[in-house]
């Protein structure tokens, strides 16, 4: 997880009556966890713990149940993203192209372990099984935009890259 504490960082501030007007198409639907959880989500970029409560009542479930839910699937996240995202495939074909070599790099690089977020907020590495592009592997989206071939080597200069559009 991230280096913020849970519910603090951009978007952390919740208004329960906007939050509510959002997920009224799922009054009362206790089976709409995953659909009410993917709006917060796409309101925030990540899931506050304060929009649990909003969420849950909307739904008319218990908090402790909806935190269920959402814990249970690795795309909800509980802390702000980075800037940017960083997602290394370890898929089979990009991990026996050197996924776990470059993801090792990346997370060596950014001295944070895949799932965290750099004190500074600017990068979040993150896996992921298969985003498609198993000819170019090890694949890596950076900010949902594939990279192909990302090599250990190559880490520092994609990253180097990415500060200097931060500017």
């Amino acid at each position: 997880m991230s280096h913020a504490k849970p519910g603090e960082g951009p978007g952390a501030t919740v208004d329960p009556v906007e939050l509510a007007a959002l997920l009224s198409p799922y009054r009362g639907r206790r089976g709409a966890a995953l659909p009410a959880l993917e709006a917060v989500q796409a309101r925030y970029g990540y899931v506050p713990y304060p929009a649990l409560a909003v969420a849950a009542e909307t739904l008319g479930i218990l908090p402790a149940e909806l935190f269920g839910v959402a814990s249970f699937y690795e795309e909800f996240r509980f802390s702000p993203p980075g800037a940017h995202t960083i997602a290394v495939c370890t898929g089979t074909s990009c991990h026996l192209a050197g996924a776990p070599q470059t993801l090792a790099a990346l997370a060596a690089e950014l001295k944070i372990k895949p799932g965290e977020t750099t004190p500074d907020g600017q990068f979040t590495l993150t896996e992921v099984s298969c985003p498609g592009p198993c000819a170019i592997g090890p694949a890596v989206l950076v900010d949902k935009q594939p990279r192909g071939r990302v090599t250990p080597e190559s880490v520092v200069q994609l990253l180097a890259a990415l500060r200097d559009k931060q500017g």
